[in-house]
């Protein structure tokens, strides 16, 4: 099994598939119309995303030599939730027949994996049994559906379960269960390339189809994670990893019941719409989200072997502290700001900023040589030789070469597809050959130079409004943690130290493309010849 190769595979897939199925979406029916209601949108957007990541982690998965049978009924169940969502997405279904595919994915998922219901909750076996296979299935149930009610904002839903997957994958390393651990990695791959077009101003939406899949498939894979055997974790500990569209959820619901509606009737009681009521910006409120959401996985991790009393207690005492800030904050009439819109930031760089114009003048430039050092680096070192990477590359070297031929206005994805697979596979390559000394030491200072200086060249670019996007916030989490993470895939790869040389090369190729289509060129051009290098020199 080359497990750090899903990551990359599904991101790259995902960044592919996700505009090929924008073009077509109109076309499949896969497009949401605003209604002047609960949408925050005003146009027309495709909501093909689901759709893009359920088949780049269909991908990834496949083309992964390792064994996957303990998790057949996992994907099967997947397969049904994906089918379900594209006919409610297509024909806008009745919520009966969505519950109605739910219902059949979970059945088969738990019918499907024997022992899931023999640990016990508070040791007690009042709690074994059918007890434990009936809270399992309202588990699963509640959160593919709390997954779908979140997905209320451009890159919530998407960001907050990344960031869940990857306490899950970092608990299956533990626990050395690399089924878990592969498709953690490749939803979360997948998840990270719909962000490039999810963040707001969203491009697309991953509809239902997507929202149910991730909540899904999350869902049972913590479920899988919590119960086997071999792992330590407390059972309970699946509520704290999606803890917060839980919570949501069930605060929703309540509000419906009390005022005497139905837990299903549309409203803005998210707790995304009332951050925005409160005068944060919709990038604003999903940042905070997402900041809540990482400081739930980190003490939920640091907590994980504790008696389940005091997971719950810790998680009520949590979601109280959350709803009771809300509830204060209604009570009060508290504003952020007096209204939330998305004005233009008046340019506030300090002097020294002000004096770098050279490098906003020349920072492409700079950026593509860095990228095509590190390229050549990683080229020229002795790397192991794998079957896998040179039949990668030479898929991907061809597949680039017939889309530019078939498709000779996309000429930004054959760009993306040619770097980004150079990018991948030659880090894999150098990752496990084990290669250190001079190549390794010289790679991690043009690295460490490059994101200084990409950080550095992405402030001054934006001269006109300086935010935080959302997705940034999660490569800088990566970017961040990566590096300390302690565990290694199963085929030798520190998997933190990969994930942070891989987002500083992928942020570069961004950079360039968005700026510069001369440079633009010039990348395409090295990655071909990289990639044909690696396939036949």
């Amino acid at each position: 099994m080359i497990s750090m190769l899903n990551f990359p595979l599904s991101l790259f897939m995902s960044i592919v598939l996700v505009p090929l199925l924008m073009r077509y979406a109109d076309i499949l029916g896969l497009v949401d119309r605003p209604d002047g209601v609960r949408k925050i949108h005003t146009k027309i957007i495709p909501k093909s995303g689901g759709l893009a990541i359920a088949l780049a982690v269909l991908i990834a998965i496949l083309y992964s030599n390792s064994k996957l049978t303990e998790l057949v009924p996992l994907l099967l169940g997947s397969l049904v939730i994906v089918i379900s969502g594209l006919l409610d997405d297509r024909y806008d279904l009745n919520f009966k027949w969505k519950f109605l595919g739910q219902i059949i994915a979970i059945l088969i998922f738990l019918v499907g994996t024997p022992g899931l219901s023999e640990k016990t909750l508070f040791y007690s076996h009042f709690f074994s049994g059918w007890v434990t296979s009936t809270i399992l299935f309202i588990f699963l149930l509640g959160v593919s559906n709390a997954i779908n009610l979140s997905d209320g904002l451009d890159g919530l839903a998407a960001g907050i379960t990344m960031i869940s997957l990857g306490l899950i994958a970092l608990l299956a390393s533990d626990a050395e269960l690399a089924c878990v651990f592969i498709v953690a990695l490749a939803l979360m791959g997948a998840l990270m390339g719909f962000l490039r077009y999810n963040t707001h101003p969203a491009q697309v939406f991953m509809g239902d189809t997507g929202s149910q899949f991730i909540g899904y498939t999350s869902a049972a894979l913590a479920i899988y994670l919590s119960q086997n055997s071999v792992s330590a974790i407390s059972p309970v500990l699946p509520v704290l990893i999606l803890g917060i569209p839980i919570m949501d959820t069930l605060m929703v619901m309540s509000v419906r019941i009390y005022s005497g509606k139905s837990p299903f009737y549309p409203d803005k009681n998210h707790i995304h719409h009332q951050l925005m009521k409160f005068g944060f910006r919709h990038y604003e409120a999903v940042a905070i989200l997402y900041v809540v959401q990482i400081c739930l996985v980190i003490t939920t991790y640091l907590l994980r072997y504790q008696h389940e009393v005091v997971l719950l207690l810790f998680y009520f005492l949590f979601a109280s502290l959350c709803l009771g800030c809300l509830y204060l904050a209604n009570l009060k009439q508290w504003k952020f700001r007096l209204e939330a819109t998305n004005a233009v930031f008046v340019d506030r760089r300090n002097p020294l900023l002000r004096s770098m114009n050279w490098v906003f003048e020349y920072s492409v430039g700079i950026i593509t040589f860095c990228f095509c050092l590190a390229l050549a680096i990683l080229s020229f070192s002795t790397i192991q030789s794998h079957f896998v990477i040179l039949r990668l590359a030479l898929f991907l070297l061809v597949g680039s070469f017939l889309i530019g031929i078939l498709f000779p206005k996309l000429n930004v994805l054959t760009t993306r597809l040619l770097a980004y697979s150079a990018t991948v596979l030659l880090l894999y390559a150098f990752a496990v050959s084990f290669t250190n000394g001079m190549a390794g030491t010289l790679l991690n200072i043009i690295l460490f130079f490059l994101g200084a200086f990409l950080l550095l060249s992405i402030r001054l670019t934006r001269k006109d409004q300086f935010q935080l996007n959302n997705q940034d916030l999660i490569i800088l989490f990566i970017l961040l943690v990566g590096p300390l993470l302690p565990f290694e895939g199963d085929d030798g790869v520190k998997v933190g130290v990969m994930l942070f040389r891989m987002s500083i090369m992928i942020y570069a190729i961004e950079y360039v493309i968005s700026k510069s289509q001369k440079f633009n060129f010039m990348i395409k051009c090295f990655a071909t010849l990289i990639l044909f290098s690696v396939c036949f020199i």
